[in-house]
C-alpha cells in the first residue's frame, strides 16, 4: 500500500513539476510541465486535468501520446502544457488565466461542468478556445461563451436507448436513483433527458431517489429501504461511479438484488464505462446488472496501437493498478481532443509575438482575429479518432448514435450487444447486422439474483398504492356496470360485462396491477372529467369513444361494436315448426272449435236418428262414431247424408258459415306461418326518421342526444328513457324507433326477443373503452390486452354468458299475439251453440208432442 502511494505520489510530482521535462520524437522536443518557453509559441496548447483522479491520470497519458503521434505525422509541432485543478473550479480557473498570460493559444478542459463554466468565461474574454471534455454542457452555453467548445459527444441518445431497454420487456413503472450534485450534469441536463425519452416510451417514473455526492451525512439504507418498500422493482441508477458502487453493495446487503426479488438494475455510463477499474468486491454486488456504456470502435489498428503505448507508460510510471490499464473512454477523448486541436492550430494564422509571458495589458491572450480564425478552424474538424467520427454540427461535437449494452456476470461483464438509434438492437454492428427493437434479440441476460428468467419488474407491496378506478352509480343498463353498497357501511362492490372485461385484460398484463374502485353520480361526460382533474386513474364502464371526449382524457382499444343500432317494433313470425299446424288457434280456440262442432253433431245426430234407422244401430261407442263421422262429413263435405228435418237444416245452415270462416281464418293464419320468413332488418333508415319527423328514443344523461342532433333530428323529436321504458314507448307508438349502442341493443333484444328488431342502417361511432388520463403509462397495454382477449374470444364469451342470462319474458305474449284467439269468435260461436240448443229443445217439444198424439190414437184404436 505504501509502495502504491509512493508511486503515486511520484507521477503526480512529475507531472505537476515546475521542471519541465523532454524527450525526443523524430527530432521534435516534447515538452510537459506548468509552463515552458517553446521556440513557436504558435504552435503552443493548454490543458487543464484533475490529477487527483484516474481519469485525469489516464487522460495526462492520451494527452502525451497524441502529441506525440502529431508531431511524429505532421510536418510541425505543438507545445503542451499542462496544469493540475485538482477538481476544484476555482484552481482550474486560475490555472487557465496562467495558460492563457502565457500564450497559449488553446485550452482542453477535462473537468466538470462547473469547471468548464469558470475556464470559458476567462477563455471568452481572451478570445481564447476552450474545449469541454464535460459529458454535458448546456445549449445556452454557446450563446453565453462562443469560444466554449463541445467536445464530448452528447449522451441524450444514451436515455433513449435505456428508455427503449425497457419498453423493450415491457416494464412501465421505474425507479430512478441519481446523484444530486447541482454542478454535474447528472442533475442538471441528463435527467431531463432521461424524463422525456422515458415519457416518449409511454414508461412511468414511479419513484426519484436523490443523494448527496458524499454518504457521510446520510444513511445509504434508510434511503433505499423506502424504495424496498415500493411495489416497482426496475431501478436505473444514475450517478458517478464512487457513488453507484456504494449503492449496490447496500442493496445487495439489503436483499434488493436476491432472487425472488423480480428486480432489474440497469446503470448509465457514469457508471457503466468505469466496470474496467473496478475491484472484484464492486463486480460481484452487481451481479445481474445491465448497463448502457458509450461505444468506440474495437479493434482498430491505431486503437490497438495507442492502447499498447498507453499500458507501456501506465505501467512504467505506476499510475494505474497493474489489474487493469486498458485505457477507459476519458483517455480516447483526450487524445482525440489534443488531436483536433492540433490540426486547428496547424492551420491558424500566425498571431502577434510573444510577450514573454506576461501580461503587459488589460488585453490577454490572442487578437480577437486569430482566435476567432482558431475557433472556426476548430468547428470546422472532421476526422476519425479513437471514438469514432469526430466532427463538430452546429457548434457541437455530433452526437453519439450507437451504444454498448454490458451485463455483469462472475468476475466481470460481457458485452451482449449494441443500441443504434434508429435502428433498434443488434449483435453487431456492420452493415450486415441486424436490428430488432426487441432485446430478446440479443439473447439471454442474466439479471440480478438469477437464473436467466425474465424479471416481472414489480412485486406485490406490503403497503402500495392502488389504482383508483371511477364507475358510474346507479347506472341504467346495469348488466354493463352496476355498483351497489350490500349493506349500509359495506364495501362497494360492483359488477356486469364492463368489469369483467376490465379485469380479463388486467390478467394479460405483464406486471401485477391492484385497484379499487370509487362510484359516482352524475353523466358519463363528468366521470371523464374526473380523469382529467386526477380525482381518479381510469374509469371503467359502458363509456362511448366520442371525440368530444379526448379534450380531458384518453381511450383503450374498443371492447365492444362500434355503432349505434335502431330499434324498432315489428310483429315477429317465426316458431317451432313440429306442431305448426296447431299454431293458428290458440288452446281455447281449439277446445271451443270442438265443443261447438260436437255439440252441432250431436244435435243434428238426435234430429235425424230417428230416419236413418239402419244407421244408427248397434252399441252406443259404435253410434258415436257414426254420429261424429256424420257429423264431420255433413259439415266440410257436399257429400253428406241427405237431411230431413228443417231443424237440422238450420243448425247445418248456422254451423258451415262458423266452418267457413274459422276454416279460412285458420288457412290464412296458416299460410302465414308458412310462407312469411321473420322480419330481422328492416327498410327503416335515419333519413327517413328525420324526413318525416318521427320521434326517437335514447338513454339519458348520454352522448346519443346530441349526437342525433348533430345528424338533422329536431330536439322536439328526441326523448330520452331508461332501459325499461323503451318496450312500453316502442309498443304503443310513443316513439318510432329507438337508437341504442350495440351492446346496449344486444341486451336489450335478449330481454325482448319477440316483437322488436333493428334496422339495417347503423350509426357509427366509437365503441366503448376504457377512459385514461393522457399519456398514461397503462394505456398501451391495456389497449393491447383487450386485442388480445379479443383475439381469444374471451369478450365473446362474456357477453355470450351476460346475455344467455336473460329468457324473453315476452316470447310467449307475442307469439299468443299471433295466433287466433276464441275471443275473436265468441259471436259465431254463440249462435251455433245458441240455435243448436233452441232446435234441439224445439225438437224435444215437438217429439213430446208426436208421442202424445201417437198415444191418444192408440187408446182411441183400442176403445173402438
Amino acid at each position: 500500500m505504501a509502495a502504491s502511494s509512493c508511486l503515486l505520489f511520484s507521477f503526480i510530482f512529475f507531472i505537476v513539476s515546475p521542471l519541465p521535462l523532454s524527450w525526443s520524437s523524430s527530432g521534435r522536443s516534447v515538452t510537459f510541465g506548468e509552463y515552458t518557453r517553446s521556440s513557436d509559441q504558435n504552435f503552443s496548447l493548454g490543458a487543464v486535468v484533475d490529477y487527483s483522479s484516474r481519469a485525469g491520470m489516464e487522460e495526462g497519458i492520451a494527452m502525451r501520446i497524441a502529441v506525440e503521434d502529431f508531431c511524429a505525422q505532421a510536418s510541425g509541432c505543438i507545445t503542451l502544457h499542462l496544469k493540475n485543478s485538482r477538481g476544484n473550479p476555482s484552481r482550474g480557473a486560475h490555472a487557465a488565466r496562467n495558460l492563457i498570460n502565457n500564450r497559449v493559444r488553446a485550452i482542453v478542459d477535462l473537468g466538470t461542468v462547473r469547471e468548464a463554466a469558470s475556464i470559458a468565461e476567462i477563455g471568452n474574454r481572451s478570445k481564447v478556445p476552450v474545449l469541454s471534455l464535460a459529458s454535458e454542457i448546456p445549449s445556452w452555453v454557446s450563446w453565453k461563451w462562443p469560444f466554449l467548445v463541445k467536445a464530448a459527444h452528447s449522451q441524450h441518445s444514451q436515455m433513449e436507448a435505456i428508455a427503449t431497454v425497457i419498453q423493450s420487456w415491457r416494464w412501465r413503472k421505474v425507479n430512478i436513483i441519481y446523484e444530486d450534485d447541482t454542478g454535474s450534469a447528472s442533475s442538471t441536463i441528463t435527467l431531463p433527458s432521461l424524463f422525456t425519452a422515458l415519457q416518449d416510451a409511454g414508461i412511468e417514473v414511479n419513484d426519484l431517489l436523490a443523494l448527496p455526492p458524499s454518504s457521510e451525512y446520510y444513511s445509504l439504507s434508510e434511503k433505499l429501504d423506502r424504495l424496498r418498500r415500493g411495489q416497482c422493482r426496475v431501478f436505473i441508477v444514475h450517478t458517478k461511479v464512487k457513488l453507484g458502487v456504494a449503492v449496490f453493495r447496500e442493496a445487495k446487503d439489503m436483499g434488493m438484488m436476491d432472487s425472488g426479488q423480480e428486480s432489474v438494475w440497469i446503470t448509465t455510463a457514469d457508471i457503466t464505462n468505469y466496470m474496467d477499474t473496478l475491484d472484484p468486491t464492486a463486480i460481484s454486488s452487481m451481479q445481474g446488472v445491465l448497463g448502457v456504456r458509450t461505444y468506440f470502435p474495437h479493434g482498430t489498428k491505431k486503437l490497438k496501437d495507442f492502447s499498447s503505448r498507453f499500458k507501456s507508460i501506465s505501467q512504467a510510471r505506476g499510475s494505474i493498478h497493474k489489474r487493469n490499464v486498458e485505457p477507459g473512454i476519458d483517455a480516447l477523448r483526450a487524445y482525440d481532443a489534443v488531436w483536433a486541436l492540433a490540426l486547428a492550430l496547424k492551420n491558424a494564422p500566425v498571431g502577434a509575438p510573444s510577450t514573454g509571458g506576461r501580461e503587459t495589458s488589460n488585453k490577454v491572450g490572442t487578437d480577437s482575429t486569430e482566435g476567432q480564425a482558431l475557433l472556426d478552424n476548430i468547428l470546422s474538424s472532421s476526422f476519425i479518432g479513437l471514438t469514432g467520427q469526430f466532427k463538430f454540427v452546429n457548434g457541437s461535437l455530433e452526437p453519439a448514435r450507437t451504444f454498448e449494452l454490458v451485463n455483469v456476470v462472475g468476475r466481470a461483464y460481457r458485452e451482449i450487444g449494441y443500441w443504434t438509434k434508429g435502428l433498434g438492437f443488434s449483435k453487431g454492428i456492420d452493415e450486415n447486422s441486424t436490428y430488432n427493437y426487441s432485446m430478446s434479440i440479443l439473447g439471454p441476460i442474466l439479471w440480478p439474483g438469477g437464473p436467466w428468467a425474465i424479471p416481472r419488474g414489480w412485486v406485490i407491496p406490503t403497503k402500495g398504492n392502488k389504482l383508483k378506478i371511477g364507475v358510474p352509480f346507479g347506472n341504467a343498463h346495469m348488466e354493463f356496470v352496476y355498483a351497489r353498497y350490500e349493506s349500509p357501511g359495506a364495501n362497494l362492490t360492483v359488477t356486469g360485462f364492463s368489469i369483467n372485461v376490465f379485469n380479463a385484460a388486467l390478467m394479460q398484463l405483464p406486471y401485477h396491477v391492484e385497484c379499487e374502485f370509487h362510484a359516482f353520480n352524475g353523466t358519463y361526460d363528468s366521470l371523464v372529467q374526473r380523469v382529467y382533474s386526477k380525482e381518479v386513474d381510469a374509469v371503467v364502464a359502458d363509456t362511448a369513444i366520442v371525440a368530444n371526449r379526448y379534450q380531458y382524457a384518453e381511450f383503450s382499444q374498443p371492447y365492444s361494436d362500434s355503432n349505434l343500432q335502431i330499434i324498432i317494433y315489428v310483429q315477429p313470425t317465426t316458431f317451432g315448426r313440429a306442431w305448426l299446424i296447431l299454431k293458428p288457434f290458440t288452446s281455447s280456440m281449439w277446445i271451443a272449435t270442438i265443443f261447438v262442432n260436437t255439440l252441432c253433431g250431436f244435435t243434428v245426430y238426435v234430429i235425424e236418428r230417428m230416419h236413418y234407422k239402419d244407421v244408427f244401430r248397434g252399441s252406443v261407442l259404435n253410434q258415436t262414431i257414426v254420429m261424429l263421422t256424420l257429423t264431420f262429413t255433413t259439415l266440410f263435405s257436399l257429400q253428406g247424408r241427405k237431411l230431413h228435418s228443417n231443424m237440422s237444416r238450420i243448425i247445418m245452415v248456422v254451423w258451415l258459415f262458423v266452418a267457413l270462416v274459422i276454416t279460412q281464418s285458420y288457412t290464412a293464419s296458416l299460410t302465414s306461418f308458412l310462407t312469411v320468413e321473420k322480419l330481422t332488418q328492416v327498410d327503416v333508415t335515419v333519413e327517413s326518421l328525420v324526413r318525416d319527423r318521427v320521434q326517437v328514443g335514447c338513454d339519458r344523461n348520454s352522448f346519443v342526444v346530441k349526437h342525433l342532433e348533430g345528424i338533422g333530428f329536431r330536439p322536439s323529436n328526441i326523448r330520452t328513457y331508461s332501459e325499461d321504458d323503451y318496450t312500453r314507448a316502442l309498443k304503443s307508438g310513443e316513439i318510432g324507433a329507438a337508437f341504442l349502442e350495440s351492446p346496449h341493443a344486444r341486451v336489450f333484444l335478449a330481454k325482448n326477443c319477440k316483437g322488436f328488431t333493428t334496422a339495417k342502417q347503423t350509426v357509427e361511432v366509437g365503441g366503448f373503452g376504457f377512459v385514461f388520463p393522457k399519456n398514461s403509462p397503462y394505456l398501451p397495454d391495456i389497449s393491447e390486452a383487450v386485442l388480445r382477449i379479443a383475439e381469444s374470444g374471451t369478450i365473446r364469451d362474456l357477453e355470450n354468458s351476460m346475455l344467455n342470462s336473460y329468457k324473453c319474458a315476452s316470447s310467449e305474449a307475442d307469439s299468443n299475439q299471433q295466433k287466433i284467439g276464441i275471443e275473436s269468435f265468441l259471436g259465431l260461436f254463440g249462435v251455433a251453440i245458441a240455435t243448436s240448443v233452441v232446435c234441439l229443445v224445439l225438437f224435444v217439444l215437438h217429439l213430446g208432442s208426436d208421442n202424445s198424439s201417437d198415444v191418444s190414437n192408440d187408446k182411441k184404436k183400442t176403445e173402438c
